[in-house]
């Protein structure tokens, strides 16, 4: 008998009641009942789905009537036998599992632990019971077809499932039996599909919890380490180890469900999405609601498990941070061996995976979305026929710092002077600045991460939309003002991807190049000590952090030109087939080097009026400073929603409506989640504040300044096409002459530059927010390429080498974690700005193709302009991100390069976990999942430029 606690009942309670209802929950004390239980549920469930298909085969009259329920029951049925019989074959490996989670909800240690867990069993039963609410609420629509149950005669009865055929001629007590028994059909089919989905991620989630206690007890290693003799690892290898194992065991008992419920899933999405097509056309409201209730059901179950799966990569993933974050230079030598192994193997992530073939993520789940949407598409089409860049200028410019930095690591590594004193430590200062930089990367790829994202998918679509569809359009009618903004806005567009990706490359070549510098330095030379210890910093420079979107779309140069390959390509078509305070004293105390000034003055003057300077004093007034420009964009959000709800206005003045309102959107997100994560730009702002008061070497200081000039050249880029654009705004009113002809029996009023006839009768560009997240962004990458150079040139035969060597390394952490601040703060900012940018790619393509076809050039113009505005946007986060990334992995790299077989033992044996450190990155990611790169815009392209086709054949027909 299982001892069950309170917290362990509000953890696990809500899925026993399913699981026992069907006879498969594993750890049920009577078998014998359970196992009657079990079979009366398969029983049921395979007479349900022969049924099902015996009516479909004998294809009677009536027995079409509503195929898709027939498809949608039967595939469920099918995957509830396939469900409950592994669940029931694996029920002594679940019992494991779970006899493991409540026993570690009896043992919790502490408050904080405790915390820890609940957060994790909260998160996983608002899944499992918004998943529950949801397939209850489709199992109601079913049971809507008993309604004339009272009055069914003979000739008009009516079944919960069509089975006419069969039960043509029954009784009515035959009847009344059979509709109760296949009430009773569909709940186990419920109750079998609900309960294998709530075990799994009761499970799941319980064990990232664990990760998680176990991370955290690797965090206070070093408090252990001072009270504790011996060895202090043996307790974590014990506890990593069975983690590990009980992770493999779910993954086993899943792995054939997962692939399963992934199959069924994407072909029962485009059934429901089809039937909800054909009932849209028809207006049955009824199978309308039907049809979404069990889309979203399908896509739940696929969302659950992609999940769950990323959650333990990157709990897997974490614990390798917070060993290289712990104070592992002090230990034993024994227990930097022992750490090293821990290392090694949480560099192979823990991956769930689906039948063995192919790991379970969220990018699994957005490639099923994304095909299914596809194929709707196409379905639809048949029936059918029958503003933000100065967040980017900062982003940019503090991650050329951080690149800067890491260039100056290099160089340190690459003049590492082994005859001067104190190798050892000089040598630890250099690993320190390596692990500081790596932390400033990864904290700046995890802020931006998430606008990265969003940032890609929308510039992709206003790509499409303004770049090849007002375009090619407008140069047909030969409209040379709306030409020239369109080409404008899709430059700023284009821009910004273009930075992006330049950045992200920059960042991630610095850091690879890590171990360079250090193979290119005087190696040979190195005492025997430091030399065994070179590997490990190559090791982590083969891992650089580089910038994605999302976590999982690398920004680089690579993802740009896969974009621009694919609008290039598109562009092609069309023009064939339509003819062509909180840590700083107040700011005015602080003593500005000329540095300084060159470095952030441009950013300062476009942040500090909107009240997100992160340098600022942190006051009433810079509030009201931001609650002032919040109020002046939220006007770019409201005018374009009446025009929009009103719908008084052309097809040209929709679109630009929904542009800036798309724009507004932005630039009140990034503005107000750019002053809620003050502290993370606060932390990267004044460490480049000390960075540059406290340089002293010429080298250093040429490498921050380019990174610092870099940033301004990208912010003034992107300023200019924003702004570019926002003038062809303002000036095509007054260049229009057709439409300033008044005409006095005409109550139309003269255009406005933003649409707003309608809201004021009854174009923000968020580029500030974007260039400030950028110029720190491009710092940090200065400082991890500083502190590159430092690896490089570290001099071992200076005095105490290790401790400047272990100066280096906290250096290293103290940059990773910044880096991962940055990209935490732009994570929601990037996944929305994708979104957007990607909705008007789409948008602005569109009416690109309407415009060369009717040959309006004004709207041509201003459709590419506005492309361009996104795209440059997509760009420079593209840019940052794979600089970002470059620059991180490339500190194992110039670890690599430095003389690192001279180094003392005792140093030696610290390489391995900077090497190592390095292969994991700090990264920009959309909303934590999508990594911002090159590679991401090209994906957004690819997608906008595909919906446009469609777009341009129906427009041609």
């Amino acid at each position: 008998m299982v001892y069950w606690n309170k917290d362990a009942i509000y953890a696990l309670s809500s899925y026993k009641i399913l699981a026992w209802l069907v006879g498969v929950w594993p750890i049920d004390d009577n078998i014998f009942c359970s196992k009657i239980r079990y079979l009366f549920v398969i029983v049921s469930e395979i007479l349900l789905m022969t049924t099902l298909l015996m009516d479909v085969y004998l294809a009677c009259e009536n027995s079409s009537e509503d195929p898709i329920d027939t498809y949608v029951v039967a595939s469920s049925s099918m995957l509830g036998i396939i469900k409950l019989t592994m669940l029931q074959i694996q029920r002594s490996t679940l019992s494991i599992n779970l006899c493991s989670a409540i026993q570690d909800w009896c043992n919790i240690k502490d408050r904080n632990s405790r915390e820890i867990m609940i957060q994790y069993a909260r998160t996983a039963r608002i899944i499992s019971l918004s998943l529950f609410y949801c397939g209850f609420v489709s199992l109601t629509f079913y049971l809507l077809r008993l309604l004339p149950f009272i009055n069914a005669t003979a000739n008009g009865r009516t079944f919960v499932l069509p089975m006419t055929c069969l039960f043509e001629s029954v009784s009515n007590l035959q009847y009344v039996l059979i509709t109760f028994y296949q009430v009773i059909q569909l709940f186990v089919t419920y109750a079998g599909n609900c309960c294998t989905e709530g075990i799994f991620v009761g499970i799941t989630m319980h064990l990232c919890g664990q990760l998680k206690l176990l991370m955290s007890d690797f965090h206070q290693i070093d408090h252990k380490y001072k009270h504790k003799g011996g060895s202090i690892i043996e307790e974590f290898v014990v506890r990593h180890r069975k983690l590990l194992k009980l992770t493999e065991t779910i993954e086993d008992s899943y792995s054939i469900i997962i692939l399963t419920q992934i199959f069924t899933s994407a072909i029962l999405i485009c059934i429901t999405g089809f039937g909800l097509i054909v009932s849209w056309h028809i207006h049955d409201i009824v199978m309308t609601v039907k049809s979404i209730v069990i889309m979203n059901v399908m896509l739940m179950q696929c969302f659950l498990y992609s999940y769950a799966g990323d959650n333990l990569r990157d709990q897997s993933e974490a614990l390798s941070f917070a060993l290289y974050d712990s104070n592992w230079c002090d230990f034993s030598p024994n227990d930097k061996r022992d750490l090293a192994f821990i290392m090694i193997k949480t560099n192979i992530p823990i991956r769930l995976t689906a039948g063995k073939f192919f790991y379970v993520t969220r990018a699994t789940f957005t490639d099923i979305l994304k095909t299914a949407i596809s194929y709707l598409s196409a379905l639809r089409v048949m029936i059918d026929k029958q503003e933000t860049n100065s967040n980017d200028a900062l982003f940019l410019n503090i991650t050329l710092h951080v690149c800067g930095q890491v260039k100056i690591l290099r160089a340190n590594f690459l003049n590492f002077d082994i005859r001067g004193p104190h190798i050892c430590n000089r040598f630890n200062v250099l690993i320190e600045r390596h692990k500081y930089l790596i932390k400033l990367a990864r904290a700046l790829a995890e802020m931006i991460s998430f606008v990265l994202s969003i940032e890609l998918f929308l510039i992709s679509i206003l790509l499409c939309i303004m770049g090849v569809f007002q375009l090619i359009l407008q140069l047909s009618e030969n409209n040379v003002v709306l030409i020239m903004k369109n080409i404008m806005v899709q430059s700023t567009f284009l821009t910004q991807l273009t930075l992006y990706g330049i950045i992200g490359n920059y960042l991630r070549s610095e850091m690879e190049e890590i171990g360079l510098s250090i193979y290119r330095s005087t190696w040979y030379n190195f005492p025997a000590k430091l030399t065994r210890h070179i590997i490990f910093i190559i090791m982590c420079s083969d891992s650089p952090v580089a910038l994605e979107a999302g976590n999982f779309i690398v920004v680089n140069l690579a993802t740009y030109v896969s974009i621009l390959k694919a609008s290039l390509s598109y562009l092609s078509v069309l023009l064939i087939g339509i003819s062509y305070s909180y840590y700083l004293v107040p700011m005015t105390n602080i003593r500005w080097k000329d540095d300084v000034s060159y470095a952030m003055t441009p950013f300062k003057l476009l942040t500090w009026p909107i009240g997100v300077w992160p340098l600022q004093v942190y006051n009433i007034y810079s509030f009201l400073r931001c609650i002032f420009a919040t109020c002046c964009v939220s006007l770019m959000v409201i005018l374009p929603s009446i025009e929009l709800y009103t719908d008084c206005n052309n097809a040209e003045q929709n679109v630009d409506s929904l542009m800036l309102l798309c724009c507004g959107i932005l630039g009140i997100l990034k503005t107000v989640w750019f002053r809620i994560h003050a502290r993370n730009l606060t932390n990267n702002y004044s460490s480049a504040l000390n960075d540059y008061l406290m340089i002293k070497n010429a080298k250093h200081r040429a490498i921050m300044r380019k990174h610092a000039s870099t940033g301004r050249i990208l912010c003034c880029f992107l300023m200019c096409f924003s702004y570019f654009s926002c003038l062809l705004y303002t000036i095509i009113p007054f260049l229009s002459n057709a439409n300033n002809k008044i005409n006095v029996t005409s109550e139309t009023m003269l255009q406005y530059t933003v649409p707003s006839r309608c809201a004021l009768e009854y174009f923000n560009a968020p580029t500030s927010n974007d260039s400030l997240f950028l110029n720190i962004t491009l710092h940090i990458c200065g400082q991890v390429e500083v502190l590159k150079a430092k690896f490089i040139d570290f001099d071992v035969t200076r005095p105490q080498v290790y401790k400047r060597f272990l100066t280096l390394i906290k250096r290293h952490s103290y940059l990773i974690r910044l880096a991962r601040e940055l990209a935490d703060t732009i994570s929601f900012i990037l996944l929305i700005q994708l979104s957007i940018i990607s909705l008007q790619l789409c948008i602005m393509g569109f009416q690109f193709i309407l415009a060369l076809k009717d040959n309006d050039t004004a709207m041509a113009i201003k459709s590419i302009m506005v492309q361009s505005a996104f795209l440059s946007q997509l760009t420079l986060y593209s840019f940052i991100g794979d600089y970002l990334k470059s620059q991180m992995e490339e500190v194992g790299l110039c670890v690599y390069q430095n003389i690192w077989y001279d180094f003392p033992t005792k140093l030696t044996r610290n390489l391995i976990f900077v090497i190592m450190r390095s292969e994991s990155p700090v990264t920009l990611r959309a909303g934590h999942f999508i990594v911002v790169n090159l590679s991401t815009y090209m994906s957004i392209l690819k997608a906008s430029i595909t919906y446009l086709s469609v777009l341009r054949v129906m427009v041609e027909t």
